[in-house]
């Protein structure tokens, strides 16, 4: 009977869980050895006479050295992950079979949350896809989308009455420091002294402590309303009115669009001219948006800029002697 060296039936062990599957986490990388078996995991390690391997055991991953001198050639390859965000960045905005088709592989190779991703976009490259194949007629009204939001309520299904007590602000003005928010009055706990006397058990006798209200200071932010200047309307307890059901949607905040009634698709189809055009401001929509960005993005950096504490600079000896 032929024996077996441990590395060997290790070797065999990885054969099995590399042909099954079961190195779907790891890297496909794949060793093919002189006598014809393969080692199928993620190469961690590469030296001169030897690599070294990480492989999937069950739920477990191992690490194992191969001499080079065993090895007859090396394929690499990328994980299932890296595979799914290469196929995902390949696709087209538009592509919805492609996306689908997408969905399933990652739920093949068990990515589960890649899964649960491409289809949170299935809508929107549905709507993409609808545009794309009807550039002349998808209706505008829309977005392709076959409903509209309700513009009263901004799609929420209720609007909101302003409350009469607090004309709809949600608080009103303190009455302490008549709505100052920078008002300071005398602190209540010390008189304005800054400290008062409390007995000290361990001393027998009372002593000086120092106000924890007002820190020692005498003075304080309104305690009424805590230097916020207001108070909380006890009518509309801050919601600022009172909710009810938009009556021009009924609480409904979307309804199918009479343009496409519902399709996505209008009757009228655009002319070349007014494709030039629509494409022209998005365009311009596109190039307007990005300078905005820029400029924010700059007074972001001029800001951290500004921000950053230089170290202090000590001229002389601080010890003294010069």
């Amino acid at each position: 009977m032929r024996s077996h060296s441990p590395l060997h039936v290790i070797s065999l062990v990885l054969i099995l869980l590399g042909s099954s599957g079961a190195g779907a986490s790891l890297r496909a990388d794949t060793i093919l050895r002189k006598d014809g078996s393969e080692v199928i995991g993620k190469i961690l390690t590469e030296e001169e006479s030897r690599i070294q391997v990480e492989v999937q055991m069950g739920k477990m991953t191992a690490k194992i050295w191969i001499p080079r001198k065993e090895i007859a050639s090396i394929a690499k390859g990328k994980t299932p992950a890296e595979e799914m965000q290469a196929r995902l960045a390949a696709l087209e905005p538009h592509d919805l079979a492609g996306h689908q088709a997408l969905a399933e592989w990652a739920k093949g190779q068990k990515l589960f949350d890649e899964e649960r991703y491409v289809n949170s976009l299935l809508p929107r490259v549905e709507l993409a896809s609808r545009k794309h194949q009807y550039p002349r007629s998808w209706c505008r009204t829309c977005g392709a989308d076959g409903e509209v939001t309700c513009e009263v309520c901004a799609g929420e299904g209720k609007k909101l009455a302003a409350c009469s007590k607090c004309a709809g602000v949600g608080q009103l003005v303190c009455k302490t420091c008549k709505g100052d928010k920078d008002a300071m009055v005398r602190c209540r706990r010390c008189a304005g002294e800054g400290e008062y006397e409390k007995f000290d058990p361990a001393r027998g006798r009372k002593v000086k402590t120092e106000c924890a209200d007002c820190r020692g200071k005498g003075e304080r932010n309104c305690p009424t309303c805590n230097g916020k200047g207001g108070t909380l309307c006890p009518s509309c307890e801050g919601e600022k009115g009172e909710v009810s059901v938009c009556d021009v949607c009924n609480g409904k905040p979307k309804r199918v669009c009479e343009t496409c009634a519902g399709k996505g698709i209008q009757a009228t189809t655009l002319t070349d001219e007014q494709l030039a055009k629509e494409a022209s401001e998005a365009k311009q929509k596109a190039a307007q948006e990005a300078a905005k960005a820029a400029a924010s993005a700059k007074v972001d950096a001029e800001k951290a800029e500004k921000e950053k504490t230089e170290e202090p600079v000590i001229k002389g000896n601080p010890f003294g002697g010069g």
